[in-house]
């Protein structure tokens, strides 16, 4: 199974394009939040989206809200809200968390950290990067979540992909052996095997 990953896309029609020409070499595409430019337009780019014909696993960014993203699951059934859901194909699991912004910790998330159980191949989803990362440095600081660095801890998922932050747009890093990776705006192109 062939996914295409991007994140921070901000409603550009250019790049939306792009991606919709990569998808046609992947069976699934994901979105790690900020589709919108603070939620203009969202309609008009899940239309344009929906012509891909493929599922789009989606978290919302700090640009758009996760009512956002619920209400326009139920308009176009290609989306799949991500945000504390699991998506299970094949012999992986999806689990997403929204949101975005310069938290290190994430009450919310801090609570389902525990409870939460996986039986399949976890891939993790995100808007935020895991704290102490290559992916989460900026202004020679750190300033991304310890709460999803925590989850991604307990949870050992095999691929960790988040964004948000432009300036390590395409950069990897790993906790582990999960490899953690910012697909930027146009995205990658990832085969599970």
């Amino acid at each position: 199974m062939k996914i295409l990953v991007f994140t921070d896309v901000h409603g550009v029609f250019t790049i939306l394009k792009k991606i919709a020409r990569k998808s046609q070499k992947a069976d699934l595409l994901i979105c790690c939040g900020d589709i919108s430019n603070f939620g203009k337009n969202l309609n008009k780019i899940f239309l344009f989206l929906k012509k891909v014909n493929k599922p789009l696993l989606i978290v919302n960014g700090n640009h758009e809200t996760n009512e956002n993203i619920n209400d326009f699951s139920k308009i176009y059934n290609y989306i799949i809200n991500l945000h504390n859901n699991i998506y299970s194909t094949n012999d992986y699991e999806f689990y997403g968390w929204s949101g975005g912004g310069f938290s290190i910790k994430d009450e919310k998330l801090e609570k389902v950290i525990d409870k939460i159980k996986f039986n399949k191949k976890l891939i993790f989803i995100s808007h935020t990067s895991p704290y102490k990362t290559k992916l989460d440095a900026l202004n020679h600081d750190h300033v991304g979540s310890a709460s999803i660095r925590k989850f991604i801890e307990k949870h050992r998922p095999i691929l960790h992909f988040c964004g948000h932050l432009h300036e390590n747009e395409g950069k990897r890093d790993r906790i582990n052996n999960t490899l953690i990776i910012n697909p930027g705006p146009y995205g990658k192109i990832i085969n599970l095997k």
